[in-house]
């Protein structure tokens, strides 16, 4: 009996002792808790920061799923009153705060996923922290601009209205006050970029000008970036649509504003893109005595893309025209036009312009080229270009005379042929260019090499004089002498 009574004291003790440990723990937990909690929230009342330390993070990390909730959940309530500028925490505390629109989690979320490299997460969190944040609005329109830029405009506005940038001379306690009623606002920098760059949008959508213009002139005024730049092209050179374009076209024509032999005029359809097309034109038409007759005569900031119907009011002008336009697909000459795109280089240009002086491509041409280029004309032999001759391969020359005629009437370079029979082949049908010439003859002299511009046409072979591949092959190869010497010496055979 006495042993069943000191068993069940024992028993008794054990579980005052366990229920003890557990109260006991309890309280440190709820003391502890309480503690994490009063230092985080002091500390965003002081300094406007929420930073959790190793001790609090390895303290909530080991708390169980309930208890992390219902400390989350004190922590939200006490923080809504709180101007919270930074925050770093627990992913799991920034997605608790942030999915109850608690901004500065929002945003932290959206720059740590934008660290890491996770720019869709990024942007979805910059969207849902726009709604009161005019950096967040700001940050999300320059995301969305070339992909929805209807939807950009809206986010830029919301940047830049006034109810998100109280006046900026306000106290620092007042801007902080601003921030809970409005969300972060853009600061006086942040501001003038988000100007900038909502300037840039609105142009780049060819927006009219009563939307850009009273932000360009308050810019200039501010010297922000290359405005000032900017609104004096404007003033100069700005063609809000096509009908504008065609009556500067008219006027430069009426006005016989001839600086040169072959004026270019240089068209751009946003500011920025302006001065890098005209240093990029001015070095070709300065490296080679080549272009010496071309000079820039007027540029243009054109609104509006060309369509068919100005392109052929142009080729009837005595000018020629450069029109950049960055994302085309690629680039190309077209009668007195030559489109660029954003990869075209100096290189390119050069060999573009050539085009201009009568040089043909020695690659492939494409299908609608090959159509108009090698269609022959009912002729056996003519020229394509000043480096160029088609030959018609099924057609023998009754006499090697009348062969040796054609070759020296339509090949610019036939006098710089040492001997001109080592060309020509007899055949029992009569009279032709020899074929493969390239593994018989010294590939250093000039004559006639077969080269595939007219590559899939059923019966016309193109030739080049020299073997080797030139500028008109590969655009960053150099100009060969001999093609100048040919230029020059033919004449002015410009092909447009």
């Amino acid at each position: 009996m006495a042993t069943t009574r000191k068993l069940k004291v024992s028993l008794c003790v054990i579980l005052v002792i366990i229920l003890f440990s557990f109260i006991l723990d309890a309280c440190l937990q709820l003391y502890l808790a309480s503690k994490h909690l009063n230092k985080l929230v002091q500390q965003a009342h002081q300094s406007h920061h929420l930073v959790f330390n190793a001790e609090i993070t390895n303290w909530f990390t080991a708390q169980k799923s309930e208890q992390q909730k219902y400390w989350m959940a004190q922590l939200a309530e006490r923080l809504q009153s709180m101007p919270v500028q930074q925050i770093q925490a627990p992913k799991k505390v920034l997605l608790y705060l942030a999915n109850r629109n608690y901004l500065p989690a929002q945003l932290a979320l959206a720059q740590q996923n934008d660290n890491q490299g996770h720019t869709q997460t990024a942007a979805l969190w910059y969207k849902r922290a726009a709604v009161k944040s005019a950096y967040a609005a700001y940050l999300y329109a320059n995301r969305i601009k070339s992909t929805d830029a209807q939807s950009a405009n809206d986010y830029f506005k919301r940047a830049l209205n006034q109810t998100f940038i109280k006046a900026h001379t306000d106290s620092h306690a007042e801007v902080l006050q601003n921030v809970q009623k409005t969300g972060r606002p853009l600061s006086a920098k942040q501001l003038l970029n988000a100007q900038y760059d909502y300037l840039q949008h609105l142009i780049r959508q060819n927006a009219v000008p009563e939307q850009w213009l009273p932000l360009l002139t308050t810019l200039a005024e501010k010297n922000k970036g290359n405005s000032q730049d900017w609104l004096k092209l404007y003033q100069a050179h700005f063609r809000p649509n096509l009908q504008r374009f065609k009556r500067a076209l008219t006027d430069a024509v009426n006005n016989a504003d001839l600086p040169c032999k072959k004026p270019i005029h240089l068209i751009t359809h946003q500011p920025w893109d302006m001065a890098a097309l005209r240093q990029a034109t001015e070095r070709v038409l300065k490296s080679d005595a080549l272009f010496s007759e071309f000079c820039i005569a007027q540029q243009h900031w054109l609104a509006a893309n060309l369509n068919r119907e100005t392109r052929w009011q142009m080729s009837q002008f005595a000018r020629y025209f450069i029109d950049y336009q960055p994302d085309n697909k690629k680039s190309y000459k077209q009668n007195n036009l030559i489109v660029l795109n954003k990869f075209s280089d100096t290189a390119l240009i050069q060999h573009e312009i050539a085009h201009w002086l009568g040089f043909e491509d020695e690659y492939v041409l494409t299908n609608p080229q090959l159509q108009e280029r090698c269609s022959g004309q009912n002729k056996a032999m003519f020229r394509l270009g000043v480096n160029l001759i088609a030959v018609d391969s099924q057609y023998y020359y009754p006499t090697k005379f009348e062969l040796v005629q054609s070759l020296e009437k339509y090949s610019t370079w036939s006098q710089y042929v040492n001997n001109l029979q080592n060309w020509i082949i007899k055949t029992e049908l009569g009279y032709q260019l020899k074929s493969g010439v390239t593994k018989q003859l010294n590939t250093e002299a000039i004559g006639y090499y077969p080269v595939e511009t007219c590559q899939g046409s059923n019966r016309f072979q193109a030739y080049k004089p020299v073997a080797k591949a030139t500028f008109m092959q590969n655009y960053q190869l150099a100009i060969p002498k001999l093609y100048k010497d040919l230029y020059f010496a033919a004449g002015d055979i410009t092909n447009n």
